[in-house]
């Protein structure tokens, strides 16, 4: 594993599938970062991080504020669809709020 990870922050989550890094959640998820197109069809279980910071049973997290989605204006990234399937998600006027879980 010689590509560059994450600072190592209690705020960071990443999802892995074998030794490839798939997804990067920063900052309790401000910024997000998918390794994998938005058709792939490992995009739903890459989000498992983002269903745990809500679902855990100490101290979940009620909203999550995505600003950015891979380096771009979270509310006109390309996963909104994929997230929008698994995730309560609305728009406001400056990033996408997750409000749980479908």
């Amino acid at each position: 594993m010689k590509a560059k990870l994450p600072k190592r922050l209690a705020s960071t989550r990443l999802a892995y599938r074998g030794e490839e890094l798939i997804l990067e959640v920063l900052l309790r998820g401000k910024a997000v970062i998918f390794h994998i197109p938005p058709e792939n069809p490992v995009v739903e279980r890459a989000s498992e991080p983002i269903r745990h910071m809500l679902t855990r049973s100490f101290n979940p997290i009620r909203l999550i504020h995505f600003e950015t989605i891979n380096d771009e204006d979270a509310r006109v990234s390309l996963y909104l669809e994929v997230l929008g399937a698994r995730f309560r998600l609305h728009c406001d006027h400056k990033r996408v709020v997750i409000e749980g879980v479908r």
